[in-house]
């Protein structure tokens, strides 16, 4: 009744903490980003809105400055024809503008528009109010000289144009994200200028020379000037804004800027003619020609008012659609945010037991990371008594036995490389918990790999009378890409339980090549004639346990190395399993994805089985080594195996007297052992005063190689980082010790 409770309780545990788990995604992946959203763009537009806003305002400035640009035009080409002095007309409508003018810079109620920009220099107004001022007219000049008075006039409307151009410009008008817009304004203020130079021209000269009745040759010249560019205009300016208005059509936003206005540039450069150029006989009114001209260039004028209209209606319209906008946003948040709330209030009831969830899982990861912390330092004070007895057991095989003695120191060597087995298998597993351990990639030779594996059991095998064997197919390819070490490591534990459970009959490794869809893997097998398994199979991967306990009161072991096999095929993306055989015995079996690589190319790995059994070139005896290890039973044991080797040496008892050791005799000593962990002075932090010293003395390096207990990953670069040539785990073996100290003194070479 109980247990059945218990299920319950925990189906229920797992439904709510789904649901809690959902609500939480649900408000991350959609609220989170979209109040972020909508604050962004909230903020955004707010300033898009006051941007457009300011060049409103900056364009309603413009706008009402043309109309003090349209007065000073129409005061300019008043200029010679009351030079001329023959009509008091003309005198009195120059002198009436120009009052009109200064009254419009000077009263501070009609110049508000330009005293309340912040970008109108003040001093300019000024310095235009004073040429203004300035200008007149001399009655009676000499023939030719309404060019002087014309340039003259001309002058105070350019210095006009420089203000409306200046206050364009630090308006941010010219600089609009809407290129439509800019391309208007430009058109307007910039383009449209020369038009109204030469429609003033030939409303000016034409008529002065109409109220003189006959056209000089210079000013025929300017007039026919004046006619040509009218002529050229009428065509350029249509196609010019027409195309504007095309490309924003093609941007689906309709722009309606007539441009019937621009006949009126061909009708004044027409009326021009006829009446003034091929005219052989003027005679008709000056005023007359100068209305009809006006009509002409008033309604020129409408075009560039009309221009600056519908940019100030874009403006307006781009406003409306931001605040439009932002009430639809508001719209959006608001549903969110109860949507939320109802979410929140389903969330509440989960909540207590999402937080008893979350304690329990950081409850499980800490006493994870404490078994994995408590695992390494139990490995690293148990290596080093264990070194202590493998070393002497070491070199008491060294010495002359009788046969009891060597049956007994062979019990001795082998219970002691059966428990560092164990130990090296619970930090494996330690680590594959913790996740620390890292799968590499390397190019190697799995059927050399299966043979070389197979040679450490050929020994147990023949004693048992066991046929020991592997059957490699020849599909398999010569290089592949992988993790050979731990490849090898799971083949050592399957021939492992093969050797141990097989009593007679025989042991096959077959490697072979299998197809799952698209995709190829290596199938790695280990096939016995053993006590086969139980249905329960799957129990033989689980840590710490076996099919039957009675199997581990007759063969031992801890049940940790098929545990450690799954987990490693799980790290390099295989499978694993194991059968029983109709014939008797079991079958245990691996598969990895096949990564082949070129055949050509140089197998990067070897088997360190293979390494440790090479002979190296180098004779070691007449080498002085300097010994750095504070544990008596470590000192006897490196001290016996130099021994052996024929290596003489000196002992220091800690990092501090091995420094010392050196730094007064460095010819003396061509290699250092370095224990890691000493008092007074650590093997690294000895390594970093020996590598000072040597800098300072400009010395070259002497090798050193480190010796410790600890087996976790990181303390071999460690080393190497601090300036160590060398690495050795304990328990030390002499054909490692030979060996290295034979590859780091031929490196220095």
């Amino acid at each position: 009744m109980n247990s059945v409770d218990g299920y319950k309780s925990d189906d229920s545990s797992s439904k709510y903490g789904s649901l809690t788990s959902k609500f939480g995604l649900f408000f991350f992946l959609l609220v989170v980003p979209f109040v972020v959203f909508w604050v962004n763009s909230i903020i955004s537009q707010y300033g898009q809105i006051e941007s457009l806003r300011d060049r409103a305002a900056n364009l309603e400035v413009i706008q009402s400055f043309n109309g003090l640009i349209a007065s000073a035009e129409e005061y300019r080409d008043y200029s010679i024809v009351a030079s001329y002095g023959h009509d008091q007309r003309a005198i009195d409508h120059y002198f009436n503008h120009k009052q009109r003018l200064l009254v419009k810079l000077s009263e501070g109620e009609n110049k508000a528009y330009l005293s309340n920009s912040s970008f109108l220099n003040k001093t300019l107004l000024s310095q235009v109010e004073n040429r203004l001022k300035s200008l007149d007219i001399t009655v009676g000049l000499e023939m030719g000289a309404e060019t002087i008075t014309f340039d003259q006039h001309h002058q105070f409307v350019r210095e006009l144009y420089k203000i409306q151009e200046r206050l364009t410009d630090q308006g941010g008008l010219f600089s609009d994200e809407d290129t439509t817009s800019t391309q208007l304004l430009f058109f307007a203020l910039e383009e449209l200028k020369d038009l109204y130079y030469f429609t003033g021209i030939a409303r000016a000269y034409g008529s002065y020379f109409v109220s003189r009745s006959y056209v000089t040759s210079k000013g025929g010249e300017q007039l026919e000037i004046a006619y040509d560019n009218l002529i050229l205009y009428s065509d350029v300016l249509p196609k010019k804004i027409s195309d504007i208005v095309t490309l924003e059509s093609l941007n689906s936003s309709d722009v309606e800027i007539s441009i019937d206005e621009f006949r009126h540039i061909a009708d004044l450069a027409q009326y021009l003619d006829e009446q003034i150029i091929q005219s052989d006989d003027i005679n008709f009114d000056w005023q007359d020609y100068y209305n009809e001209s006006s009509n002409e260039i008033n309604s020129l004028q409408g075009i560039r008012k009309e221009i600056l209209e519908v940019v100030a209606s874009r403006y307006v319209f781009k406003i409306n659609a931001l605040k439009n906008l932002q009430f639809y946003y508001l719209l959006g948040f608001l549903l969110v945010l109860s949507i939320v709330v109802y979410i929140y209030i389903l969330d509440r009831k989960e909540t207590e037991l999402q937080i008893l969830t979350q304690k329990k899982r950081i409850i499980a990861e800490a006493a994870t990371l404490a078994k994995s912390e408590f695992l390494a330092s139990m490995s690293h004070e148990i290596r080093t008594p264990i070194n202590g007895v493998m070393g002497m057991a070491e070199l008491l095989s060294g010495t002359k036995l009788d046969e009891e003695q060597k049956l007994y120191l062979s019990t001795i060597q082998l219970s002691s490389q059966s428990l560092l087995s164990i130990i090296n298998d619970i930090l494996d597993y330690s680590k594959i918990e913790a996740g620390k351990l890292e799968i590499e990639t390397v190019s190697f030779n799995i059927s050399e790999l299966v043979e070389n594996s197979l040679v450490i059991f050929t020994s147990l095998a023949r004693k048992k009378d066991l046929i020991l064997s592997s059957d490699i197919s020849s599909e398999i390819p010569i290089a592949i890409l992988g993790d050979p070490t731990r490849i090898r490591q799971i083949i050592l534990n399957f021939v492992s339980n093969a050797v141990k459970f097989t009593d007679k009959g025989s042991i096959n490794v077959n490697v072979s090549l299998v197809s799952e869809g698209n995709n190829k893997s290596i199938k790695i097998s280990v096939i016995d004639s053993g006590i086969g398994i139980k249905e329960d199979a799957e129990l033989l991967f689980s840590a710490f346990e076996q099919a039957d306990s009675s199997i581990t009161r007759k063969y031992g072991g801890t049940g940790l190395g098929l545990a450690i096999s799954r987990e490693l095929a799980a790290l390099m993306k295989g499978k694993i399993g194991a059968v029983n055989r109709d014939c008797g015995g079991s079958e245990f079996w691996f598969s990895l994805p096949l990564k082949v690589v070129d055949e050509k190319a140089a197998i990067q790995w070897q088997d360190g089985q293979v390494d440790l059994a090479s002979k190296n070139t180098i004779d070691l005896s007449g080498i002085h080594v300097l010994i750095a290890e504070d544990n008596k039973v470590n000192q006897m044991v490196i001290k016996g195996l130099l021994k052996r080797l024929k290596i003489s040496f000196s002992l220091a008892n800690n990092g501090e007297q091995a420094v010392s050791h050196y730094c007064k005799n460095p010819d003396t000593y061509d290699l250092i052992l370095m224990d890691w962990e000493m008092p007074i002075l650590d093997g690294i932090s000895a390594t970093h005063k020996i590598r000072q010293w040597e800098y300072e003395h400009q010395r070259a390096k002497i090798p050193v190689i480190a010796l410790t207990a600890h087996a976790l990953k990181g303390y071999e670069e460690n080393a190497l980082d601090a300036g160590m040539q060398g690495f050795l785990t304990k328990p030390l073996s002499i054909i490692e010790l030979e060996n290295l100290i034979a590859k780091v003194l031929s490196n220095e070479k």
